[in-house]
């Protein structure tokens, strides 16, 4: 492998590793800030079929549920926020 091809891998995994520092950030933030927040039960909650993970779609649903209207282009650029494996979906451990 040459240095230049090592070097951009080693750049992805930098990168990588600073958004996972920034998701556990983010995640470790709301739950100070909000003492009584479960993300377990709130996962659960979105997920309310079980599947073990929540897609764009679920928020859309879990929003109108609620009585918000999100476009559907926004809840995908949620997920993408945290999905740490790009499968454009989150299961509970991301």
């Amino acid at each position: 492998m040459s240095r230049e091809t090592l070097e951009r891998v080693a750049r992805i995994i930098y990168d990588e590793a600073l958004a996972q520092r920034e998701c556990q950030l983010q995640k470790r933030a709301l739950t100070e800030h909000h003492k009584d927040f479960c993300p377990i039960t709130a996962f659960k909650r979105v997920d309310n079929l079980g599947k073990g993970f929540i897609n764009s779609l679920d928020l859309v649903q879990f929003f109108r549920d609620n009585s918000k209207i999100i476009p559907e282009a926004d809840t995908y650029m949620l997920i993408n926020a945290f999905d740490s494996n790009n499968d454009g979906k989150l299961s509970l451990i991301e």
